[in-house]
């Protein structure tokens, strides 16, 4: 027998199985086949149609679902803040999934009616504790005696704080071979002299390649003995994560904003 339930539950294997092959794509190679999005949209497509069908009231909940997510996928893509891999895993996750599909599994009482905007702000949440692992690494890399900030000589104070919480120092070779890894430094000149300068946003689509290049080609052998890079955000990884965790636990973003709010306020 159909029913709602099957058909939610469905739904979350499907999302399940397709970010956990994305996810496995987006750390090896950085890379998602577009034929995971192929095969996601109009499965997830046809099992909303038969849920709409089964309780009516769901459509309103799904065209916000949509709508919202579109809008702020499309232009966090815009301003290079999503991969085009990250826009469409979000948009045909609120096709699939525009309610909680296990509401009773959750722990955690259901605030956010829109389960599809709960994942999202869980997943950026969630990608917060890799400031946690950049400023381990630069600490390790200050331990051993190295400098962080030589050869930058026109870096404030500012921008030094947001370097060490946003990417870390290591060597060009790794740069080179890890694929994940990108430059966030580059060479800017003043009164006819270059100097290396932190440029800490890259967009997502930037080509990698092509900045290592750049820095190749400026940088000396000596030089060229350490660079400041940004571990690329596998974002889907987050997604898959706070996905999981939002039909468990909860919506874990949310909860701890309820915690916190009453004792600041």
């Amino acid at each position: 027998m159909i029913t709602i339930d099957n058909l939610n539950l469905i739904a979350f294997l499907l999302s399940l199985i397709i970010l956990l092959y994305a996810a496995y794509t987006d750390l090896k190679i950085r890379e998602v086949p577009n034929q995971v999005w192929i095969i996601y949209f109009p499965f997830a497509s046809i099992l909303l149609i038969f849920r709409i069908l089964l309780n009516p009231e769901l459509l309103i909940v799904t065209l916000v679902s949509i709508i919202i997510i579109f809008c702020i996928s499309l232009s966090m893509f815009y301003v290079g803040l999503f991969g085009g891999a990250d826009f469409k895993a979000f948009v045909c996750l609120s096709v699939a999934l525009p309610v909680n599909p296990l509401p009773l599994l959750s722990l955690l009482p259901s605030v956010n009616p829109i389960f599809s905007l709960s994942v999202f702000y869980n997943a950026y949440f969630f990608s917060i504790s890799m400031i946690i692992y950049s400023v381990f690494k630069n600490l390790n890399w200050k331990i051993k005696g190295r400098e962080l900030f030589n050869n930058f000589p026109k870096t404030s104070f500012f921008m030094k704080i947001m370097a060490l919480i946003s990417g870390y120092k290591t060597e060009f070779k790794n740069l080179e071979k890890k694929v994940y890894l990108y430059p966030i430094e580059e060479f800017s000149s003043d009164n006819g002299k270059s100097y290396r300068r932190l440029r800490l946003f890259t967009n997502a689509e930037v080509d990698r390649d092509k900045l290592i290049d750049i820095l190749r080609m400026h940088l000396n052998e000596i030089e060229r003995q350490d660079v400041w890079v940004s571990l690329a955000t596998p974002l889907i990884f987050f997604i898959l994560l706070a996905l999981i965790s939002n039909v468990i636990i909860g919506d874990i973003f949310l909860w701890l904003m309820f915690q916190i709010f009453p004792i600041l306020f």
